[in-house]
């Protein structure tokens, strides 16, 4: 029986995270054409609403439409986009703001950099509200959050401490970032 030493453990992941590189490289353009299809397909979606319903289709988020899907199916979460109000236009719902999530989110902010200044705690924010966005990461606030690894305040009591003691700024740092998203 051969018995493995470190040196050649190290060249066996050096070969795992090469191969994972050239995996990355290849597989990228594939990725960004999907996106791209998804992209247009949704411009399609909502050009053929438009055409159907004659309404003012501007979705806040991208709806995206796996290609699995059929066209019904897209065209209901298209719909669902639009608020008909009698007698007017269509017009998108004005985005609500979960109260819950504004606390969590405020206290992660105070927990994280409670006593740095607001710029930093729009920063810190601007993270979790990526990450959430980012297929890397959950989609929910409170998944960013508790994700193994991610923020020390949450395994070390800060977090928790947080959800009674965060700042005033904070709060609004956190509600501005739900209500009015992260600024470019």
């Amino acid at each position: 029986m051969r018995r493995y030493t470190l040196r050649d453990n190290l060249y066996s992941a050096a070969l795992g995270i090469v191969i994972a590189l050239v995996l990355m490289v290849l597989l990228r353009p594939v990725y960004v054409a999907e996106q791209q299809e998804r992209k247009e397909h949704q411009q399609e979606v909502i050009a053929e609403l438009q055409e159907v319903e004659n309404v003012d289709v501007r979705p806040r988020e991208p709806v995206i439409v796996e290609a699995a899907y059929t066209q019904e199916i897209a065209l209901a979460e298209a719909k669902q986009e639009v608020v008909k109000i009698k007698g007017e236009p269509a017009r998108l719902e004005e985005p609500e703001v979960d109260e819950t999530e504004v606390l969590h989110l405020a206290a992660l902010i105070h927990a994280e950099v409670g006593n740095q200044s607001e710029e930093s705690k729009y920063l810190c924010g601007a993270v979790v509200l990526n990450r959430m966005k980012s297929p890397y990461f959950a989609d929910t606030l409170d998944g960013v959050i508790y994700q193994k690894g991610q923020y020390e305040c949450t395994w070390n009591g800060g977090y928790d401490r947080a959800l009674t003691e965060y700042d005033e700024v904070s709060y609004e740092v956190a509600l501005d970032l739900l209500t009015n998203g992260v600024p470019d």
